[in-house]
């Protein structure tokens, strides 16, 4: 709360002598995706994801059966991913691996019917 009225609390507590240590640093990735669409078959993104070191917990808003649709904004995407760890790097490392998870089609697996018309359609 004391960032959002300017971060004074948080300015003197860090001149203290003993002053802020942190101890870890944090991170709320919003899923997007831009290259599959159609039904999710299953929650097997959530297992990729969960290999990444720096990934505490993922909140998936699309369920298996459910539309994958096309990421417009918040309200569209697959769902978000804290990420915690002391080292900023490795949360860096690890997020770019998400996105290059999401760029490549891989992260999803979609009913097939629905992924070979989508192929088919040019992923529509």
């Amino acid at each position: 709360m004391d960032a959002l009225c300017g971060g004074e609390l948080f300015e003197q507590l860090r001149k203290q002598e003993n002053g802020y240590i942190l101890k870890k640093h944090a991170l709320v990735t919003s899923l997007y995706n831009d290259e599959q669409f159609g039904i999710l078959a299953n929650n097997s993104f959530e297992r990729k994801l969960s290999q990444l070191h720096s990934v505490q917990k993922i909140d998936s808003f699309v369920s298996p059966g459910e539309q994958l649709k096309q990421t417009v904004d918040l309200v569209t995407s697959p769902g978000e991913i804290m990420q915690i760890s002391a080292n900023l790097l490795e949360i860096e490392a690890d997020y770019r691996a998400i996105r290059q998870m999401e760029a490549s089609g891989d992260l999803y697996e979609l009913m097939e019917s629905d992924a070979s018309e989508a192929s088919q359609k040019g992923g529509f």
